[in-house]
């Protein structure tokens, strides 16, 4: 439905290219012809509004799979409190500046992580 109409003489006008979406339409982007998916999505990494396909495994006989779910939550659970930490440091750095939170060794005599931090592209400021 959407035609792109770059002018009058250009030999391009008037061809309809339904891939092409025009700003303002719901989506933006490119979707090439024949393609459903308009790109590959990461786990977690979701479009809003969109549906998770299921996921499909070749069961065995040989495999605790209560056991891999157990271990799927709990790495799961780690990387969320790893993520937290994350944010909260940044947090604080963003506050406080680069100098809030440092390793035990930068402050270790002739240590040069907080001499670093202060310097403006390399020189000092």
């Amino acid at each position: 439905e959407d035609v792109m109409n770059p002018g009058p003489g250009n030999k391009m006008s008037g061809i309809q290219r339904p891939w092409i979406q025009k700003p303002g339409s719901e989506k933006l982007g490119i979707q090439r012809p024949g393609s459903e998916k308009p790109g590959i999505q990461k786990p977690g990494n979701e479009r809003p509004g969109s549906q998770r396909q299921p996921e499909y495994e070749q069961l065995n006989l040989f495999t605790d799979y209560e056991a891999l779910e157990r271990q799927k939550k709990e790495e799961e659970e780690k990387l969320a409190k790893e993520r937290s930490l994350q944010e909260a440091m940044l947090s604080i750095r963003n506050k406080y500046g680069k100098n809030a939170i440092l390793k035990g060794i930068n402050l270790k005599e002739g240590a040069t992580g907080r001499e670093r931090n202060r310097q403006v592209g390399g020189h000092k400021s």
